[in-house]
């Protein structure tokens, strides 16, 4: 660890010490006179955190990254002096285990074309429920965490709207996320007032709409394959119990229950042809998985390799049309 991670850890610390009972921290609020005349933060480091990905300290009170997973992840983040977790990913967040380690999450999910001003309010809100530090997640920390995380330096440490676009770049937030973008660049402070109006009863797990949590599933099955495709579409050794056909049957059968869905854009016909022909795709790569060589061998790799590739294009069709513009 180097000396200016050390230092910003010293921020949430007293005689090494960390934790809520312990921390010194006094959490600032978006309009004090602090955010604008105390000392400005150092530029956002990468950081190495068991069980997280993408991890990064953003501010002196403001970590972001992937999901947390595992007991490593949730003592190493209390460790940091975190005390509030905000997820804005679309799956439920694991309270019980944060809850084992002293934290308390706040679930706020948010997509992938902006972030509206109720939201962004609930998310500065979220901050003032605990004093130390705040970690900000998503899936994998790349996109939706870091625009959450652009949002609250802004309003608690006074970033300008440059100085939040760079931390987008840096965290590797695609600008295929046009509203994610737009909604870090237009944001504006909030006042006193309408942060009395948001209640302080935020949830832990909030509701998603079906095609959500459709889409959650899907994600989770895809990282299993994605595994099983770089251990040559056997099954991992770090997780024998991958079932290659298995899996890919899986994945199929989530594409074709997006197909009973009636809200929008499931009900739409260019959704509906795109998932159509993404569950044929994988029903395809289930019977080359099930018919498999008694040993690996190239073409058969291959052959599973492309029908991988047809499923990501077509997801990134899917994406471009229905997920990604800006609202």
């Amino acid at each position: 660890m180097n000396a200016l991670v050390l230092r910003w850890l010293l921020v949430v610390t007293v005689l090494g010490t960390v934790g809520l009972e312990r921390s010194s921290h006094r959490p600032a609020t978006p309009d004090s006179k602090s955010d604008e005349q105390g000392p400005r933060s150092a530029r956002p480091q990468a950081i190495e955190l068991p069980g997280i990905e993408n991890a990064f300290l953003v501010t002196d009170r403001i970590i972001s990254g992937g999901q947390p997973k595992g007991e490593e992840a949730f003592e190493a983040l209390r460790q940091l002096g975190v005390t509030v977790i905000i997820s804005v990913d679309g799956a439920r967040p694991d309270v019980e285990t944060a809850r084992r380690y002293g934290l308390r999450y706040v679930h706020l999910p948010i997509g992938y074309d902006g972030i509206d001003r109720d939201t962004v309010l609930r998310l500065i809100k979220a901050t003032t429920l605990r004093t130390g530090c705040i970690y900000v997640h998503c899936h994998h920390g790349k996109h939706r965490g870091p625009a959450a995380a652009a949002i609250l330096a802004r309003a608690l440490a006074g970033w300008s709207a440059d100085e939040a676009l760079s931390w987008l770049q840096l965290a590797g937030t695609s600008p295929v996320y046009s509203g994610l973008f737009r909604a870090v660049r237009t944001f504006t402070r909030p006042s006193r007032a309408e942060l009395r109006r948001v209640p302080s009863d935020l949830p832990e797990v909030a509701p998603v709409p079906p095609l959500v949590e459709a889409m959650v599933e899907i994600d989770t099955v895809w990282e299993h394959l994605r595994r099983i495709a770089r251990a040559g579409f056997w099954p991992p050794k770090e997780h024998p119990d991958l079932v290659p056909s298995r899996e890919a049957s899986l994945l199929a059968r989530l594409y074709r229950g997006l197909l009973e869905l009636r809200s929008e854009p499931a009900a739409e016909p260019a959704f509906r042809q795109l998932a159509e022909q993404s569950a044929q795709a994988a029903e395809q790569l289930a019977e080359l998985l099930r018919d498999k060589p008694a040993e690996p061998n190239r073409d058969w790799q291959a052959s599973g390799r492309r029908l991988m590739n047809r499923i990501r294009q077509l997801c990134v069709s899917c994406h471009r049309q229905f997920r990604n513009p800006a609202r």
